[in-house]
Formats: structure tokens, C-alpha cells, sequence
């Protein structure tokens, strides 16, 4: 038997009362989000529109092979065929580079044994030069990366440090400002991929299922949370660590086996919150 197909948010089967009343759960944190932002309702509207059409000219695209027509668009969104024509020129084409590289990037520099050191810990690369063993690191994440632009966006969110002839591996996780692309992208990826292991472990016929467990403590001492903080902080480096070494054991771009089939995606990603925040901020004053 063949593979059945992979689950399609749009496609789902669902009661339109409690499609009605989830939509609006996911869109409160966004709607939220806009308000802080002080976006116009009129600018959010014409936003989700283009967007709205953008998802569905991607979707159709690769269900169908070919670019959809006009009909297909109207029918999959509802938009009218004159709105239509005015949104398709403005909505992008072009797939934005996510964050996923910078994950890779760190998963070979810790799993290949090529940019270890004797220990198994990621050893400083040469960056200098013709061939240098940063470029090849990036090389063999992505063979159409630059790895001066690569080793620039690196430094700049201080992942790695850069000597004379040598660059190492900072931290193996990053941060991003609030008023970059990168955190909305960040973001858009996290929802992404909550989304996408929530509808295949519910509506999907797929055996282990996805990963998915949430913790949450409501009383904990105010005193006790930096050390909450801390902790989390400790050991989720240590699980990212564990997973990566075993992944890379896993990954035809470290393990050469052409005669494997390869391509498969795996996603952990985890976070944490804290708080209270608005009390650390009234304290500090």
C-alpha cells in the first residue's frame, strides 16, 4: 500500500461551529500581538488577504503541479476574480530563507566528527583562505550559501566568536531582536510547527505519534524562579545536545549512505516562560 497522503490544514473535517470558535483561539495571541503593534484592522485585513492567497497559490501549486488558475484561486479562498487579479501581483513569490539553516549549521558542527575536536566537542574553524573549514561546515549544510554572509549573520546574533584565523562556536542556541525579521520569522515557524504535529497526531493515522507534552506549575515561589529559569535553561542545552548527536548519526549530509533514501524532516523545538515579568520590572524601579 501506498503512503497516504500528508494532512492538509485546510482539508480537515470539521464542525463549522467549533471551526468558528477555534480559529478565533488561534488568532487572539496575533490579534493581540497587532494591538501592541498599533496595526489598523484596514492594514491586518489587506495583510491576511495577500497572505491568505499566497498559502493558497503554494498549496494548490503542489497538489495540483502546476500553477493554479484564476477559478482554482477564487474557489479555494472565495476571493472574486477582480480582487483577485489586483492582490496576484502583489503577493510574493519567493520562499523566505528561514532559521532552519542556523539549526543545521550547529547540528553538523556538533555531530560531524570532521569539526570536532579529539574530545567530540565542535572544535574552532578556520575561516580564512581558499577552502577553509568553515566553508565547507556551510558547504555541507547548504551548497548555495555564502559562508561570508553565513559567518556575518552568525557574529552578529553572537553565536560565534571570531579571532585572527579562527571562529568557534559561541552558544548553541540564539536570540533575536523584537524589531527583526528574524522574530517574526522565529515565530511564524514555532506556530508552524505546533500546527502541523497537532493535526497529524489528531487527524493523521501515524504510529509513534508526535511529541507533545506541556508543564505548567501556576504557584511557585516568586523567589524560586531564577533558579527556575536557570535550571530550564541547563538542561534543555543538554536534551537539544543529546538529540543532536542523535540525529546526526541519523542525517545523509553526515552519514554518506547513497543507497538510502533520505529527506526526512525532524522538528524538536522547546521554550519556556517564567513569570511573572511585569513584577521583576516593578521591582527593578
Amino acid at each position: 500500500m501506498g503512503q497516504k497522503p500528508p494532512v492538509v490544514p485546510f482539508r480537515w473535517a470539521i464542525n463549522q461551529d467549533l471551526l468558528e470558535r477555534g480559529i478565533r483561539l488561534l488568532c487572539r495571541p496575533v490579534a493581540r500581538l497587532c494591538l501592541t503593534l498599533s496595526v489598523p484592522i484596514q492594514e491586518l485585513h489587506r495583510i491576511f488577504k495577500e497572505l491568505y492567497l499566497e498559502c493558497a497559490i503554494e498549496e494548490l501549486s503542489e497538489s495540483l503541479g502546476k500553477e493554479p488558475s484564476v477559478r482554482q484561486l477564487s474557489l479555494a479562498t472565495g476571493l472574486h476574480r477582480k480582487e483577485l487579479a489586483k492582490l496576484t501581483g502583489k503577493v510574493t513569490e519567493e520562499i523566505e530563507q528561514r532559521s532552519y539553516w542556523i539549526t543545521r549549521l550547529f547540528g553538523q558542527w556538533e555531530g560531524d566528527p570532521q569539526f570536532q575536536t579529539g574530545r567530540g566537542e565542535p572544535r574552532a574553524l578556520t575561516y580564512r583562505g581558499e577552502g577553509n573549514e568553515f566553508a565547507e561546515l556551510v558547504k555541507s549544510v547548504n551548497a548555495d550559501m555564502e559562508p561570508g554572509s553565513a559567518l556575518n549573520e552568525l557574529n552578529r546574533m553572537r553565536l560565534v566568536k571570531v579571532g585572527d584565523q579562527k571562529v568557534s562556536l559561541q552558544r548553541l542556541h540564539f536570540s533575536v531582536s523584537a524589531d527583526s525579521d528574524a522574530f517574526f520569522h522565529l515565530l511564524s515557524d514555532q506556530i508552524e510547527t505546533v500546527i502541523e504535529s497537532l493535526a497529524e497526531s489528531s487527524y493523521g493515522d501515524i504510529e509513534p505519534q508526535h511529541h507533545h507534552l506541556r508543564t505548567e506549575y501556576d504557584n511557585i515561589f516568586l523567589d524560586e524562579i531564577p533558579a527556575v529559569r536557570a535550571w530550564i535553561e541547563r538542561e534543555g542545552k543538554k536534551l537539544h545536545k543529546r538529540l543532536r548527536l542523535f540525529l546526526a548519526e541519523r542525517d545523509a549530509d553526515v552519514c554518506y549512505e547513497p543507497s538510502r533514501g533520505a529527506g526526512g524532516k525532524v522538528v524538536f523545538t522547546s521554550l519556556s516562560l517564567a513569570s511573572p515579568i511585569e513584577d521583576e520590572e516593578e521591582s527593578a524601579t
